[in-house]
């Protein structure tokens, strides 16, 4: 028998699912997962005392457009992979580089690389990508944007995903 709430009904199986209830497909368009996303956001807040002191700045929409965007920025840092991801520390002049369990306080920092993920880019230089993106479009400034210096590509990704928003 599901647990129903207002929003979700858990351990209900798919096939048996009311549509409506189906959350979005894993492969999605952005305004799909920031739908989800709101009713998340709608369905907990009430039941919550407190939120951080960022989100407390934040409406319902712009709350659910920002988890989209740290839910890619874990992807192309290869952080959502958690114990399958590894550090990887550069070691010039060597056939072969050192790596070592997932440090997530250098990734934040941007000292290492990403062994299964999208960009050598560090937190600190993917949210000045979103900073400076959002400036931009929150003050309409019309032009196009390059990266130059591709690895796999995840920055570009990433400043995709803030566009799309």
């Amino acid at each position: 028998m599901p647990i129903k709430s207002q929003t979700y009904e858990f351990f209900q199986p798919f096939y048996d699912m009311d549509e409506a209830k189906k959350d979005t497909p894993f492969i999605a368009p952005p305004q799909d997962f920031i739908q989800i996303f709101k009713k998340r956001i709608e369905w907990v807040d009430p039941q919550i005392k407190k939120k951080t002191k960022l989100l407390k700045t934040m409406n319902v929409e712009e709350h659910a457009a920002f988890m989209y965007i740290q839910m890619i920025k874990s992807f192309v840092s290869g952080v959502v992979f958690n114990e399958a991801e590894m550090s990887v520390r550069g070691w010039l002049n060597h056939n072969y580089q050192r790596t070592q369990a997932l440090d997530l306080e250098l990734r934040k920092q941007g000292k290492d690389w990403t062994y299964a993920g999208d960009t050598m880019t560090g937190w600190a230089r993917l949210d000045n990508v979103y900073n400076l993106l959002k400036d931009v479009i929150e003050n309409g400034i019309e032009g196009d944007y390059i990266e130059t210096g591709v690895w796999r590509g995840g920055s570009s990704l990433f400043a995709k995903a803030i566009m799309m928003a």
